[in-house]
């Protein structure tokens, strides 16, 4: 699916209405803001004021760490125990979140997020 940015100024103020349309032009997200915006992700978490700074940042991270995450869910959760839980509270995580289960509903959301995470260029 193909989605666009759409700035539309307020008449008499400052700052501009920027929303992200789909094809049949439902409004997926939305922000008010003074500054000027060239892309965004579809989601509205994240928005470019160049394009050159688009797909860097903060936003490569959180598309990094999705990657990651979808490319060997397993291993990320077992390197994610390692590094960031105590040793008393790893095995009852990892036990939870291995759970066949939840393991799916976890993909299922890294899925959701890495669609969010399309960009949307400015109209």
């Amino acid at each position: 699916m193909k989605y666009k940015l759409i700035k539309t100024q307020r008449v008499g103020a400052p700052k501009a209405i920027y929303q992200v349309v789909d094809e049949s032009g439902k409004v997926i997200s939305q922000r008010v803001s003074a500054r000027v915006y060239v892309a965004c992700s579809i989601n509205g978490d994240y928005y470019f004021g160049r394009m050159d700074l688009v797909g860097k940042g903060d936003y490569a991270s959180m598309l990094q760490r999705v990657k990651n995450f979808l490319k060997d869910p397993e291993g990320w959760f077992r390197n994610y125990a390692r590094t960031q839980l105590a040793p008393s509270i790893r095995e009852e995580f990892l036990a939870e979140k291995l759970d066949p289960k939840n393991l799916e509903a976890a993909i299922a959301h890294q899925k959701e997020v890495l669609e969010g995470l399309t960009i949307a260029y400015l109209e």
